[in-house]
């Protein structure tokens, strides 16, 4: 069987994710247990308690919501942040600019 992409992202790199997560067959708990941690991480950059590794992470869910999540991070006040939500905007932009062909 193909692997197909989670429900929430239609991604093919998180359902690897949620299926090396998942213990005894139980792909609901991991992908509760998956959700729930991206939902955290999510409160805590939009409250500007996330630091610049946590916003590494979002590129790789590309996402829209991610994107401004980004675009906003990246006039942080923190200068250390706002740096790194820079790059990976570019990075965002460079696989943009390759999926276009």
């Amino acid at each position: 069987t193909q692997l197909k992409g989670d429900p929430r992202f239609d991604s093919l790199l998180v359902s690897k994710f949620i299926n090396c997560l998942m213990c005894d067959g139980k792909k609901t708990v991991a992908q509760s247990v998956f959700y729930d941690a991206l939902d955290l991480i999510q409160k805590k950059v939009e409250a500007g308690e996330a630091g610049p590794t946590v916003v590494r992470l979002l590129p790789d869910i590309a996402s829209p919501r991610a994107r401004d999540l980004l675009s906003q991070l990246a006039g942080s006040e923190s200068a250390a942040l706002a740096e790194t939500a820079r790059q990976c905007l570019e990075q965002v932009r460079r696989i943009d600019d390759i999926a276009a062909g």
